[in-house]
């Protein structure tokens, strides 16, 4: 896990209505899930840059601006960013994000299948320590699609991702989700479940440096 660092400024400029973040490799689009907190309560959402690397996250809600931001950026092969904001002491409203590329491992196995050649797997990096970070303890974890593969005729599959084992984020609590969808709609078909060995909580994958063998999930 990195930090997005943002210049402190002791002026109390009036708060703008968002902030701004340029990614340096635009080609790969930046994922953000961010948490605001103000005279509102607390507002979560998501936020994704356009081809141009900048991705605009708001700081008003209800009519009232954001006291504090936090928010957890996210682009395809990078480490995880993290960035957490005074806006009341810190009048910037902008930050770059700079990837720092994480080694690629691969990941075969096996799903049920229902329907041939026409199913998809997704894995999804499931930020189970965001709850703490962000500050609130109920909600969705946040999430971040890592890949897609297709799925053969007999459910085997192969899929090439970053290694997150390297990111010391994945031990304050992280885990993979392996989904099935339809490869038209994207619509989920399975969540499935690995061999108990390689289990998280039960249910999902857990983030190790390698896979070494094919992996045989089943129906949750």
């Amino acid at each position: 896990m990195r930090w997005l660092f943002v210049l402190a400024s002791v002026s109390l400029l009036p708060a703008a209505e968002s902030f701004t973040i340029r990614a340096t490799e635009s080609a790969r689009h930046l994922t953000i899930r961010y948490f605001a907190s103000g005279a509102f309560g607390g507002v979560g959402g998501s936020v994704n840059s356009g081809d141009n690397g900048i991705a605009t996250i708001p700081l008003e809600f209800e009519g009232k601006p954001a006291k504090t931001l936090k928010a957890i950026l996210y682009q395809q092969g990078c480490q995880l960013t993290v960035m957490s904001v005074d806006l009341l002491t810190d009048a910037t409203r902008n930050a770059k994000f700079e990837c720092h590329l994480l080694p690629m491992i691969t990941l075969r196995g096996t799903v049920p299948v229902s329907r041939d050649d026409r199913e998809d797997v997704v894995v999804r990096y499931d930020a189970h320590w965001s709850h703490g970070f962000l500050g609130y303890r109920d909600g969705p974890v946040m999430s971040f699609e890592l890949g897609k593969a297709p799925v053969d005729a007999d459910g085997h599959f192969e899929l090439t991702m970053s290694d997150f084992s390297k990111d010391v984020v994945s031990q304050y609590g992280a885990a993979l989700s392996v989904i099935v969808v339809d490869r038209g709609s994207g619509t989920q078909l399975e969540s499935v479940v690995p061999p108990p060995v390689f289990q998280y909580q039960g249910f999902a994958l857990k983030i190790l440096p390698s896979y070494d063998y094919e992996i045989t999930f089943s129906r949750r």
